[in-house]
């Protein structure tokens, strides 16, 4: 079992995705197919938390980082599945460390800019 880090109640799972915001992907031909930064969250977590599809969230760790929700039963249960590269607001802020489960609270933004 890994060790795990943080106070929060959800799991992070962070993981590349098809369109995302590296380096790389900003000076190819597929610059600008990435989507907003979103954090993928199950349906009966988000109820519980008061946070509907699309709406901004805040996710703390060590760091916070604000996104958008992306509820969906593509994501299980007590997991948040964030992608890496997001652009100028990289997962790592989080505190996410190689080997250990970093738990995350997250909560609707309520106007947070």
């Amino acid at each position: 079992m890994r060790p795990r880090k943080g106070q929060g109640d959800l799991a992070l799972v962070t993981g590349p995705v098809l369109f995302d915001r590296d380096a790389l992907a900003g000076r190819s031909a597929i610059a600008g197919r990435a989507g907003d930064a979103c954090a993928w969250i199950h349906p009966s977590d988000a109820a519980a938390r008061g946070i509907s599809d699309g709406e901004a969230i805040v996710v703390s760790g060590d760091g916070e980082l604000r996104l958008s929700a992306r509820v969906t039963e593509d994501c299980q249960v007590g997991v948040l599945f964030v992608p890496e590269q997001l652009g100028a607001d990289n997962v790592h802020v989080l505190g996410a460390e190689d080997g250990a489960v970093l738990m995350v609270h997250v909560k609707p933004a309520m106007g947070q800019s």
